[in-house]
């Protein structure tokens, strides 16, 4: 950091200009009487060791002499300075939708690898704000409590798939449950619990939980994953190999849609 103590003295260097005007006057002044009082063929007889070189230099030396001067009293300082800010942070908790309907392929690569890549681009935005990250599908789970090591998080994120949650479901009801008690209520902070789901086969009364968290101050937002015209759920082996899609009973291909009138959380 670079700042002048006494700021005040550099109103000083307003007047380098008028001594500049008030040398060039004098000099083009001084040489109107020399012409007239001799011819200006006999000036170097007359006067050997005078030169217009000589006290330009000398006038160029004075002045900068006075403008270092100027910035001398002004008294430059460099260095760092320490100062206390009080910030109010911001404690996310972002609850991920890990049901199998997350496979589908409707948003490129899939459904749940896509919401995997926007927490991941959100949490290399945050500045000091904690996120944490609930997983749910028929049960609800605490994947990363409320952190701000992200390298930590972008790790515990990485190992979430389908898998993650082995009962089937969409329990975001038991999830934002789940996040209102892992907030600390004491401390004063900004609270947010962000839902990324489909919306399929909400479980509970998920619209009375999310007005209990708003009383408590806590925003909520939901962000839709998928297609309202639907796709097909895609069956894997244990080595990740794509074997078929998801059948209902008649043995008909099971299609999935995003329901955008359930993720909005409203009656």
């Amino acid at each position: 950091m670079f700042r002048f103590a006494h700021i005040d003295y550099l109103n000083l260097l307003y007047l380098v200009p008028v001594l500049i005007l008030i040398y060039w006057y004098s000099h083009r002044r001084k040489n109107v009487l020399l012409n007239n009082f001799a011819n200006s063929r006999l000036h170097k007889l007359l006067f050997p060791l005078r030169s217009n070189l000589k006290g330009l230099i000398k006038f160029g030396m004075t002045i900068t002499a006075f403008i270092l001067l100027i910035f001398a009293i002004a008294n430059p300082q460099v260095g760092s300075k320490i100062e206390e800010v009080k910030q109010v942070g911001i404690d996310v908790y972002i609850l991920l939708d890990v049901s199998l309907s997350m496979e589908a392929q409707d948003i490129k690569p899939s459904r749940l690898e896509k919401a995997k890549h926007e927490i991941a681009k959100l949490i290399h935005k945050l500045r000091g704000d904690r996120i944490g990250l609930i997983v749910f599908s028929g049960e609800a789970f605490v994947q990363f409590p409320l952190t701000t090591d992200y390298s930590a998080a972008n790790l515990f994120l990485s190992a979430v798939d389908v898998s993650t949650v082995p009962q089937p479901g969409t329990a975001i009801g038991p999830a934002i449950k789940l996040a209102i008690r892992s907030f600390k209520k004491d401390e004063d902070t900004k609270k947010t619990i962000i839902i990324i789901t489909d919306g399929e086969n909400h479980q509970g009364d998920v619209v009375k939980i999310a007005e209990e968290a708003a009383s408590d101050g806590i925003s909520i937002f939901t962000i839709g994953l998928g297609s309202t015209t639907g796709a097909p759920i895609p069956i894997k082996n244990a080595s990740g190999q794509q074997i078929g899609y998801k059948k209902d009973r008649y043995n008909n291909v099971v299609l999935t849609k995003l329901d955008e009138n359930r993720i909005l959380l409203k009656k």
